[in-house]
């Protein structure tokens, strides 16, 4: 098992892609899945990969969120500083 910090950051997180909303319970875990994958979240990843796959998702767009999300990590990783929200007035092609 998990050490208990981990399993709870696990816990929320799956409960956050289930919950209901506005997005659909695939959108969200691809949402989360990419998210992993920018931030190093191995144990994030593991979870959100199997939700994913609960729901419906293919390997094919599973493959295709983390690739996108590995270029993003690798370009972030060449630019330093950080930004807010409030700074995007237009989206940029990177």
């Amino acid at each position: 098992m998990f050490p208990e910090q981990i399993q709870d950051k696990l816990i929320n997180i799956g409960s956050m892609v289930l919950k209901t909303g506005a997005l659909d319970i695939r959108t969200k875990a691809l949402i989360g899945l990419s998210a992993a994958v920018a931030s190093f979240c191995s144990h994030c990843h593991g979870q959100l990969r199997s939700i994913a796959k609960k729901f419906g998702v293919t390997e094919v767009e599973i493959e295709e969120v983390e690739n996108i999300a590995l270029r993003m990590r690798q370009k972030c990783q060449n630019q330093s500083g950080l930004f807010s929200l409030n700074e995007l007035t237009e989206p940029q092609i990177i």
